[in-house]
């Protein structure tokens, strides 16, 4: 193979610069594949980049290696084109659990209505934005306050 493989990733903190150094390395040296990684600063403009045209004022990749949300965003601006084709085994069996005390006052979802539910980074897929879509298909969001403990603002 001769084409070289043009591979985005977000680097959302500095351990992630290395990681893709190691994975660039890996590629070259004993796989063989002519692979170049990408950084970008956001999950938005990697998508942009997944789905940018020949032409477009854009940089463009081959692989996205998304978050769970820049994946639903990628196939729903794609018209469902794009298409998953790896993951990692630490992701397998991911879920999101709300968790409360034992025997205290909340056992159900319903015994949350009017209460304040503390989440993580309102940007993050896993801490805030998922969890949010699917609670709120279980309960009226009128009925329940969000803070948002992370530090990344929206």
């Amino acid at each position: 193979m001769n084409k070289t493989i043009w591979l985005g990733a977000v680097a959302y903190d500095p351990k992630v610069v290395t990681i893709w150094e190691g994975m660039r390395r890996y590629f070259h040296e004993e796989a063989n594949l002519p692979v170049e990684v990408i950084l970008f600063q956001s999950y938005e403009a990697q998508v942009l980049a997944l789905l940018a045209q020949s032409g477009d004022v854009v940089p463009r990749i081959d692989i996205a290696w998304n978050t769970n949300l820049a994946y639903l965003q990628s196939d729903e601006w794609s018209g469902h084109a794009c298409r998953p084709i790896a993951m990692r085994d630490t992701d397998l069996g991911w879920m999101t659990k709300f968790v409360a005390v034992n025997g205290g006052p909340i056992s159900t979802l319903a015994d949350l209505k009017g209460r304040t539910l503390a989440l993580g980074s309102r940007d993050s897929g896993h801490a805030a934005i998922l969890p949010v879509h699917f609670w709120s298909n279980k309960i009226c969001a009128k009925e329940w306050t969000i803070k948002h403990c992370g530090s990344t603002p929206i």
